[in-house]
This record gives C-alpha cells, sequence and structure tokens, in this order.
C-alpha cells in the first residue's frame, strides 16, 4: 500500500500547488515577489507583484497609490471613458455607428419603418450580429414591450435596445451597444465607468534612478482582449489605454502606442 500510494494520482489541489510553487521559483529568478494586498479605492484585495527589494515598503507603496488614485480618480475615470469611446469608434461595433440616419438615410427608413408596423425580424437581425438569435429575440420584445406600439425615432430604438441589454443582464453584452443607456450617466459621473472596469492585479516596476512605475491592469467590457492599463509614475498619473508599458534603457516610458507607431 505504501508503495501505490507513491504513484497515487495527482489531484487538481496538487496540480494548483505545483503551478504556484513554479510561479514562485519564476518570479524569484526575476527578483520578484508577489502579495495580496487591498486597494480600498476599489474596495478589493488585488495581487501586487513587486521588486524583491522593496518587499519591506510595498504595503506603504500601495497605501500611497491609493491616496493618489483617490485624489485623480475622476480624471483617471474620464480618460478610460474616452479610451472607450475611441475603441468603440475604431472598431466599428457601436449602433449609434452603425445605424446613422445621416450616412444611411433610405436604410433607417425602411428600418424603422418595419419596426412601427410592429415587426420585429429586422431588429432581432440586427442583434444577431453580437448576439444569439434566442438572446437578440429577447431584445427586440422587450423594446416592442416598452414602446407599446408607439411610432418612434432610431434613436429612441437605440435607447430602449440599451436599456434592454441592461436589463436582461446578458452575459456577454457589447458595451458600444450599452452606451446608449449610460451616456447620461457617465456625463454626470466619470466613475459611473468603473462599473464596467475590473481590477486584476498592479505590477510595481523601478528604473535603475529609482523610478517607480504602477501599473492598474484592469478588464473591461470595451476591449475583452487587452483590457486597461492606468499607469502612475511615481505620484502622478501619466497614461491611460491598453496594457503594455515598459521603461526604456533610458528610463523613458514607452507606451503600446509608442512601442507600435499607432494608436491602436
Amino acid at each position: 500500500m505504501k508503495f501505490l500510494n507513491r504513484f497515487k494520482k495527482k489531484t487538481k489541489q496538487d496540480s494548483m500547488m505545483q503551478i504556484h510553487a513554479d510561479k514562485v521559483c519564476t518570479l524569484a529568478k526575476l527578483g520578484l515577489s508577489e502579495k495580496q494586498l487591498l486597494v480600498d479605492v476599489f474596495s478589493k484585495n488585488i495581487l501586487v507583484t513587486f521588486p524583491e527589494k522593496l518587499k519591506n515598503s510595498v504595503d506603504q507603496l500601495i497605501a500611497d497609490l491609493n491616496n493618489t488614485i483617490s485624489q485623480h480618480l475622476n480624471e483617471l475615470c474620464k480618460e478610460s471613458i474616452e479610451n472607450a469611446i475611441e475603441f468603440i469608434e475604431w472598431t466599428g461595433e457601436a449602433l449609434h455607428i452603425m445605424l446613422d440616419p445621416e450616412d444611411e438615410p433610405e436604410y433607417i427608413e425602411a428600418f424603422m419603418k418595419n419596426w412601427n408596423d410592429g415587426e420585429i425580424d429586422e431588429l432581432v437581425s440586427f442583434y444577431n450580429r453580437w448576439y444569439s438569435v434566442e438572446d437578440a429575440t429577447k431584445i427586440a420584445r422587450a423594446c416592442k414591450e416598452v414602446s407599446n406600439g408607439k411610432v418612434i425615432t432610431i434613436y429612441e430604438l437605440l435607447q430602449l435596445g440599451a436599456e434592454a441589454i441592461l436589463k436582461l443582464s446578458l452575459h456577454e453584452y457589447n458595451f458600444g451597444n450599452i452606451y446608449w443607456a449610460i451616456k447620461e450617466q457617465l456625463e454626470q459621473d466619470s466613475k459611473e465607468i468603473l462599473k464596467f472596469m475590473y481590477p486584476m492585479s498592479i505590477d510595481i516596476k523601478q528604473a535603475p534612478n529609482g523610478t517607480l512605475l504602477f501599473i492598474v491592469n484592469f478588464q473591461n467590457d470595451w476591449e475583452v482582449e487587452h483590457g486597461i492599463d492606468w499607469i502612475i509614475k511615481d505620484k502622478t498619473p501619466v497614461y491611460v489605454g491598453q496594457n503594455g508599458v515598459y521603461f526604456s534603457e533610458s528610463d523613458e516610458i514607452l507606451t503600446w502606442d509608442r512601442i507600435h507607431g499607432c494608436s491602436r
């Protein structure tokens, strides 16, 4: 029995422990450590990666970072909103771009005649670009129920659709489609954008001259693939945008935009 126990199948917990041990070993080779720390401004414990030499001061550094973010929160959130809108317009994945009466007057006229005549097929087909037929049908029916037979404009229909998407809590919604429902809230209070941003990690880097760079990485609902970073240099916000920021050999910050030579 002792012999068999030596070769027992690894459990999921064993595998996870091994992955963690391998990660710790890799971090150690790079001179890095990590620690879960509470960031008050997000009311969340976040994994912080930092140079080993800063381990005795990392708690204070995160406390300072929390104060910096709190002081500049409106500014950081406004920049995040601009990033979201820029990305929506760049991809073209937004209703207010695709259903613009000025660009497609004849199509919009026919589209809205179909809708105001009581049909939902065109709207279902349109939403089916992003959602399943079942979910697209739910959105269209919710719009029809709220409009209650009234003749409405394309903009009113977009607003109803955006509100329906949020109300239905669809698993994967397109931020460009719900923007209509939250636009006014964002204009009144930029911090509303945090409802669509999910802080995942903080990476502390230190340049040879001692400059500290705090990279706060978020997942978000408008650019799922790359996410967004808030970059704080010492105690000053210097960057909001797609993740991937580095120090050059001369201690200059190189953002994704500069590295790739374009805005995306």
